[in-house]
């Protein structure tokens, strides 16, 4: 006698919102020549919990399921593992198989950005230091890496700010200082 277990893990075809209830579909089935006991699936998403379970699974046959889980936010994925565990029927050893997927959330990148010139800006001749304040905001649902604020100048690029990581909801407010046009 040969004995077998195998597990499958399928994402939905549509991503999830952050947030919401993810609906995914997983495979059981019994792959080997002698019947499977105690028959039982859990999700890595939600702990111990029993997302499928059978007394007997026969050789050659299988079950389809379904199991939901929220996803957490600020993500555009989410890996979920499958383990399913049984034990064969004639000589009661152990048996386990895992299943991983990762699937696809929906997500929203955005940025804002304002600057607010010192009174006196304008009036700087080239060369001049010029004083402005801004903030740069996450106004999105998903944590931006690598964020950079620059400052252009007489045809030049200059750094501002950066690299900083901005999480959901999250504003950065400061004070600069560039040289005007002629530096």
């Amino acid at each position: 006698f040969i004995p077998g277990l195998e597990v499958q893990f399928f994402c939905p075809d549509e991503a999830a919102e952050q947030g919401d209830r993810l609906t995914y579909r997983g495979v059981v089935r019994n792959i080997g020549n002698v019947a499977l006991r105690d028959v039982r699936v859990v999700n890595s998403q939600t702990g111990d919990d029993t997302v499928y379970s059978r007394a007997l699974l026969p050789p050659g046959e299988s079950d389809e399921f379904t199991g939901s889980f929220i996803v957490s936010k600020d993500c555009c994925q989410v890996t979920s593992t499958l383990k399913a565990t049984a034990e064969d029927a004639c000589s009661e050893n152990a048996l386990s198989d895992t299943s991983t997927g990762t699937c696809p959330v929906l997500f929203e990148p955005s940025i804002a950005v304002t600057k607010v010139c010192s009174e006196t800006c304008c009036d700087n001749e080239p060369g001049d230091t010029s004083w402005f304040t801004g903030t740069v905001s996450n106004t999105g649902n998903i944590t931006l890496l690598d964020v950079y604020v620059v400052h252009e100048v007489a045809g030049k690029t200059l750094p501002i700010l950066g690299p900083i990581v901005l999480a959901p909801g999250q504003t950065v407010t400061g004070a600069f200082m560039t040289l005007t046009n002629g530096s």
